[in-house]
């Protein structure tokens, strides 16, 4: 089959052939009409973990069809069989990435396989809007396949049942998600005393992502993003992971504050025309007050009124608790509403 026409979503890198990503819910769309397709999975580390493995999944018309792991270097799977059942043709195919880029990264063969000489493949269009998420592993939606007490896997991480994905589905916009699990704005998750610099997001914002298992196939950090279409929204979800740095310790917080103005700098260079959302709350809601006073403090040196913020509910006991205590699918959809209801205006009075 000839090499097909598709949409590329999320942060994406094509070189010989590969479709490279590794940020989550990234992945390609297109509307197919035959018989069957069979596509190319690859994985960019060589050790072939199934605890890291890229988690995939597959939407068709919508729904959800198929759902796996790329365990091994190469894998060939058959993602549309009109055989199955009845489709309605042509068909609208989503292939994502559903775990974060810091475990790994995962290629797709852009020459896909079918046994229908008269199989047509075509890229979807674009959404009028785009939102751009910068978060943690609350946006990568971790551990929301599982319960507390199991162990975290890229299979019990699924971005595609986390907030931001659900809220720009509902929004009907395309998305950009720049997210790693433990990751803040001045610290990582930490239960020492000292901040976890290592695992900072606006390092890797101007990258494709990260992956902590590099490989000569594919380096997401060591890969610049192009920026060519820049967000009309941005929502930023950064702060969890650094209140376990920064707790009630006034100079720590300061210090947060101080990063988070620098950060909203280079938000505001690289999207100037976005209306930007800070939020934080589904988890822990210590630094919110510092988040804030960062934003009043951007804005009275900036005069940049477009930058706004959101307070997210805690999650409740009753909604139940995924693995190391992160958001279920039920609190994940709620903190989806709330975004929903607070964008939804600004979406659709922002001109064409």
């Amino acid at each position: 089959m000839q090499e097909p026409a598709v949409r590329y979503l999320g942060r994406t890198y094509e070189t010989d052939g590969v479709l490279w990503m590794s940020n989550p819910a990234t992945g390609l769309e297109f509307l197919f009409s035959g018989q069957n397709l069979t596509l190319t999975f690859l994985r960019s580390d060589t050790t072939c973990d199934p605890v890291n493995a890229p988690h995939v999944v597959v939407f068709i018309n919508g729904v959800r069809a198929a759902d796996f792991l790329v365990c091994r270097s190469r894998e060939s799977v058959c993602i549309y069989d009109r055989a199955a059942g009845a489709l309605e043709e042509p068909a609208c195919v989503t292939v994502l990435k559903a775990s974060e880029g810091c475990e790994s990264s995962l290629g797709i063969c852009l020459e896909a396989e079918t046994t229908d000489a008269g199989a047509v493949m075509t890229a979807t269009e674009p959404k009028a809007k785009l939102i751009e998420f910068v978060g943690d592993s609350i946006t990568c939606g971790y551990g929301v396949n599982g319960v507390l007490g199991d162990l975290f896997s890229t299979q019990n991480e699924d971005a595609t049942k986390a907030y931001a994905y659900l809220a720009a589905r509902e929004l009907d916009c395309d998305y950009s998600m720049v997210a790693m699990s433990g990751h803040g704005v001045i610290s990582g998750y930490t239960e020492g005393n000292e901040p976890v610099t290592s695992q900072l997001v606006m390092p890797y914002y101007e990258k494709l992502g990260r992956c902590y298992t590099e490989d000569e196939a594919f380096s997401p950090q060591k890969t610049s993003w192009d920026f060519k279409r820049t967000a009309d929204i941005l929502v930023v979800n950064l702060g969890t992971n650094d209140s376990s740095y920064c707790r009630e310790i006034p100079e720590r917080r300061q210090a947060y504050a101080d990063a988070y103005v620098r950060m909203l700098y280079v938000l505001r260079a690289k999207n100037p025309h976005a209306k930007i959302w800070c939020t934080l709350g589904v988890m822990d809601q210590t630094v919110y007050d510092s988040m804030t006073e960062a934003v009043a403090r951007y804005q009275s040196e900036t005069k940049d009124r477009a930058v706004y913020t959101l307070k997210f509910d805690l999650q409740r006991p009753e909604d139940g608790f995924a693995v190391d205590w992160h958001p279920t699918a039920t609190t994940q959809g709620k903190a989806a509403k709330r975004l929903v209801n607070e964008l939804k205006g600004h979406v659709c009075s922002q001109s064409e």
